[in-house]
């Protein structure tokens, strides 16, 4: 019986690890061996960039979009209001840096305003509205990142094959310092990337598709009453038979701070983002509360078999055999974290790493502790706050957005801070 539920919980906790080998293993495959830009005609594309509030990044992100190695490309900047903190940021960054002559540069102030959809979805949708034919495939892109002058080609690449739907970037978390809430933010980074890949999860600071499957599909009709434009697309494309491309060369660093709070704050939105959009949710929500539980019942038997073994009970000291599965667990994401980290700032130019070895573990540990509770409130969470605006989770696809009010000003210091 004992071996029996020894093999039960290796397993759930095991296949975290190999969801991790699994996809850090794809990762370093599809970074040598991209998909193909042509290099005769490319589409015409639309890049997306919706703000609410200033994001320390924000002026390098608009540089960044403005100096693509592509031709042609309209850059939509859509600011939530006037009297938002990144309305003068864009107008200085416009004043600054003129759009090379390959980029057009439109910028648009929020009009829309439907409570049964984010902001966010209501900026989008409101330029999405506008496109005309000319437009054949449609780029977001969030206000942390700062693309490669190659993210388009990256980007565009997969959707040369028609069976592919969209294609998404890979968000990765460089911290900068060694506060404990940017480390656990990181940790998650890592932890998040490999269920991303296995259950298909996009990510909408990095993703692009063809204007005909945003309106053939449904997929607009979709983000009408959504939280987010990534967790509610893979339904749709898998229902109408597309696939989902991830893009290594699309990895966009971030290297902003958070607190603690912050990063928890930032797990559980991305975690009710997926129960409330995703199709996998099910799936993904019973395997890692499978291997929470196995990871706290491998604990207490291996603490009661250390036990046993010190009161020299013989037939108990077996238990602390259990002690195997977590340690192998704990020792495999440390490890799944280095080398991710390497390869990443081998192919996405994130800055140099500092982190010491035995801060970075006790980093894991805060960052699987916060993201194990964050996973368990996930399913009972009824409202998210997402910039300074609070949305009631009423059941699958379905959203209400509380009173609407601007994105506060700040008091005007430079900060590194994530906006949140």
């Amino acid at each position: 019986m004992v071996s029996i539920l020894f093999f039960l919980l290796a397993f759930f906790m095991l296949f975290q690890v190999a969801e991790m080998l699994l996809a850090w293993s794809w990762y370093v495959w599809r970074s040598m061996h991209p998909a193909s830009v042509s290099t005769t005609k490319l589409p015409n594309v639309a890049v997306i960039l919706s703000l609410r509030g200033a994001d320390p990044s924000l002026v390098r992100c608009i540089n960044a979009a403005m100096s693509q190695d592509y031709e042609p490309y309209t850059l939509h900047i859509i600011v939530d209001s006037s009297c938002d903190p990144a309305w003068a940021v864009v107008k200085a960054a416009l004043a600054e840096h003129s759009p090379s002559s390959q980029v057009r540069v439109s910028v648009h102030l929020r009009t829309e305003l439907d409570c049964y959809r984010s902001l966010k979805l209501n900026a989008q949708r409101q330029v999405l509205t506008t496109l005309d034919d000319s437009t054949e495939v449609i780029a977001f892109l969030d206000a942390d990142c700062i693309p490669s002058t190659t993210w388009l080609r990256h980007m565009i690449a997969p959707l040369a094959d028609e069976r592919v739907g969209a294609a998404t970037g890979i968000r990765w978390s460089a911290p900068l310092d060694r506060s404990w809430g940017t480390l656990a933010r990181h940790v998650f980074n890592a932890l998040a990337f490999p269920k991303m890949f296995l259950y298909r999860i996009p990510w909408g600071g990095s993703l692009a598709m063809r204007r005909t499957v945003l309106f053939q599909t449904g997929l607009l009709e979709r983000w009408a009453c959504s939280l987010g434009e990534d967790t509610s697309t893979y339904g749709v494309l898998r229902a109408s038979g597309l696939r989902l491309a991830f893009v290594p060369g699309a990895t966009q660093v971030n290297t902003e701070t958070t607190d603690l709070q912050g990063a928890y704050y930032f797990m559980l939105r991305q975690l009710v983002s997926a129960r409330v959009h995703h199709i996998h949710w099910p799936l993904m929500m019973t395997m890692d509360l499978a291997a929470i539980a196995s990871f706290l019942i491998c604990c207490i038997l291996a603490t009661a078999g250390i036990a046993a073994t010190v009161l020299a009970n013989a037939q108990a000291c077996m238990l602390s055999k259990f002690a195997i599965i977590p340690a192998s667990y704990f020792t495999a994401t440390v490890a799944a974290l280095l080398i991710a980290d390497v390869l990443v700032r081998r192919y996405g130019h994130a800055p140099p790493y500092f982190v010491g070895l035995p801060r970075l573990i006790v980093a894991v540990a805060i960052g699987i502790y916060e993201a194990s509770y964050a996973m368990c409130t996930a399913p009972r969470t009824a409202t998210i706050e997402w910039r300074g605006i609070t949305y009631d989770i009423l059941g699958k696809n379905r959203i209400h957005m509380r009173a609407y009010r601007p994105y506060p000003n700040s008091d005007g210091a430079a900060s590194t801070q994530s906006v949140v």
